[in-house]
């Protein structure tokens, strides 16, 4: 892994930690728990492709 990589995926993650908190809202508010498990489910999913997206970008627009 390259450090700038590493940059881009630590931006990515921050990104989608700031992304996360606004996300599970909507998700506090649903009445039934199969919906709330679904978009709680779905505010976790840029956790796991934003770093991949930052260490992919991050690669190819500055490279090593």
């Amino acid at each position: 892994m390259t450090v700038t990589g590493m940059i881009g995926a630590s931006a990515g993650l921050a990104i989608a930690a700031a992304h996360f908190a606004p996300s599970r809202l909507p998700a506090a508010r649903v009445g039934h728990a199969g919906t709330g498990r679904v978009l709680n489910i779905a505010g976790l999913r840029p956790s796991a492709l934003s770093p991949v997206v930052g260490y992919a970008v991050a690669n190819y627009a500055i490279g090593d």
